[in-house]
């Protein structure tokens, strides 16, 4: 089997998504909401900063 691990989304919850998962043999573990930065350190912490950095210089070139 293979662990599939997604957040409380309401758009993961559909019936045949599901229904895949258990015909693949894949386990689905679903994250409760505000626990992204307890169990995704990266992307509250790096990810963050690149994403902001990536913002920035985007901003900047545009509106030169």
């Amino acid at each position: 089997p293979s662990l599939f691990t997604i957040n409380l989304m309401r758009s993961y919850k559909i019936l045949a998504l599901l229904e895949k998962l258990q015909l693949h043999n894949i386990i689905l573990s679903l994250i409760p909401g505000s626990c992204t930065g307890l169990l995704q350190p990266l992307d509250v912490l790096i990810n963050k900063l690149f994403k902001d950095m990536i913002r920035e210089l985007t901003e900047e070139t545009i509106f030169k």
